[in-house]
């Protein structure tokens, strides 16, 4: 309860976050913002081999990223090409693991968030792998409404809300967390074209209808005028 005294109104991420607080510490003063992306008016990639496939994000343990290297090296190079942009404390092990081992992934670097939008605009798979804690629950993705803003099927861990907005609203892949092998099946099964073209539609129809940031950012208008 001492959360309610040190401010007037909490702005969260998830569903999962707001009930938490409501629940275990008893708060009323909490609104659920979620994460949104910007519309893409460029161009982007049409299905084609080699399979274009990216992780961007944050290299720490809870994105498991070591999921996606594993992946990556029991695919191969034969019809994709992996690529992964981002930074963190895990990256010099990263780096290390993918030369000794000859995986197959390319490193972008950590880009600026418009060079990074220009670059997934080309790709056509985004992986979002995520570890297998209580935690996640009270996330929320942006990498995976970025993903999906450029019309890219998604591969994500069964860790969080976006799982079930990818889920319900089939526009990628849903497979259990901490699960190397799923996610190989599931980008390899991107190598049908209608599964990758339904869920590339089905991806910009999610973000267009709920999660343009400006639709998102319109849901603060009434806190912010609750002080006014």
């Amino acid at each position: 309860k001492q959360l309610s005294l040190n401010c007037e109104h909490l702005i969260v991420t998830s569903e999962g976050m707001k009930q938490h607080l409501e629940s275990v510490y008893g708060l009323a003063n909490v609104s659920l913002v979620p994460n949104g992306a910007d519309q893409w008016d460029g161009e982007r990639a049409a299905h084609s081999f080699p399979l274009r496939v990216i992780y961007a994000g944050i290299f720490a343990y809870w994105e498991r990223v070591q999921d996606y290297l594993d992946a990556a090296k029991a695919l191969g190079s034969d019809g994709y090409e992996f690529y992964l942009a981002g930074d963190g404390y895990q990256k010099a092990e990263l780096l290390k693991r993918i030369e000794r081992e000859g995986i197959p992934v390319t490193y972008m670097g950590l880009l600026p968030r418009e060079e990074l939008r220009r670059r997934l605009a080309d790709m056509h798979i985004g992986v979002a792998p995520m570890a297998r804690e209580e935690a996640r629950r009270f996330c929320s993705s942006t990498k995976t409404y970025e993903y999906l803003s450029m019309g890219l099927p998604v591969v994500c861990a069964n860790a969080g809300e976006w799982a079930t907005d990818v889920r319900e609203n089939d526009c990628g892949t849903v497979v259990p967390a901490e699960d190397p092998a799923a996610i190989a099946g599931a980008i390899a099964a991107y190598r049908e074209r209608a599964l990758w073209q339904r869920h590339s539609v089905n991806a910009l129809k999610l973000i267009e209808e709920r999660y343009l940031w400006e639709k998102i950012i319109g849901r603060l208008r009434p806190v912010y005028e609750s002080f006014t």
